[in-house]
Parts: structure tokens; C-alpha cells; sequence
């Protein structure tokens, strides 16, 4: 697993973009936070099926489902959309992950409360360090 530090959420859109040029893992999905009852988020459609795809987040108390948006093809104009929600996606979203096609585990992911991105495979952390993302393999102290 790769660490990356970065508070900046274009900056961490801007490394999920990285990721997923350099990994395939093509598809975007938004993980809301429980209890919310959205139809749509930032555009795209949201439902309250995972079709088995693996949440960033897991909560304790799973009595309230956690929704989440269709997977979606991560393109720039997307990462623009999600940049231009601003105050929709902080105050619904718990994290974006990018997911290959017909896989169900995250590939990369980034939890913007918390100034944190995880990149599962640790053969990309060269090219990170050289695009400048503070990436390493080493866990963070949590608060």
C-alpha cells in the first residue's frame, strides 16, 4: 500500500488521474456518507447497490446503507465536475475510488477529511515521488 499526504483535493484528483492513466483502473465511484438520500451527486447517478465493489470506508454501525455512484469513466471533464461541486462533495462524500474494469477491490483511492490517498500497488510509488506527491509505503501515525 502507498500512503500520499495531500490536503489539496485537486491535487488528489489530480493524482487518482495519475493513477489511473498508469493503471487502467478507469472507473470513479463516489462513496457517500450514510443515512443520505441522493438521487444524483455532482451529476452522476447514485444507488444504494454496490453490485459487490468494495467501500473505502467500512462503519460500525451498518443500520443506514452507504450509497454510492455508478462507476463512471474517470476522464478529465469529470475531475473538473467534481472539482466545481466543492461544498456537495465535502459535505457528502467520504471518499473517490478508482476501480479496474470487473474488479471489485479499490485500486486507488482518496479520503479528502482525512488528506489522504491510498494507491494499492506499490509498484507506482517511483512515479509518484517523481510527480511530487508526498507518497511513501509507511503508514501515518492516525490521530
Amino acid at each position: 500500500m502507498i500512503y500520499i499526504t495531500e490536503k489539496n483535493f485537486e491535487r488528489q484528483l489530480a493524482l487518482l488521474q495519475l493513477v489511473s492513466q498508469l493503471s487502467g483502473a478507469t472507473d470513479l465511484v463516489a462513496w457517500l456518507y450514510p443515512g443520505l438520500n441522493l438521487t444524483s451527486f455532482v451529476g452522476l447517478e447514485v444507488t444504494s447497490d454496490s453490485d459487490g465493489l468494495l467501500p473505502v470506508t467500512t462503519y460500525e454501525d451498518d443500520s443506514e446503507k452507504v450509497s454510492n455512484t455508478m462507476p463512471t469513466q474517470f476522464t478529465s471533464s469529470l475531475a473538473e465536475r467534481l472539482v466545481q461541486g466543492g461544498s456537495e462533495i465535502f459535505r457528502c462524500c467520504d471518499s473517490l475510488a478508482i476501480y479496474r474494469k470487473d474488479e471489485k477491490d479499490w485500486y486507488a483511492c482518496t479520503i479528502y477529511h482525512e488528506g489522504m490517498c491510498l494507491v494499492s500497488d506499490n509498484i507506482l510509488l517511483s512515479h509518484l515521488i517523481a510527480q511530487g506527491f508526498n507518497a511513501t509505503e509507511e503508514a501515518p501515525t492516525w490521530r
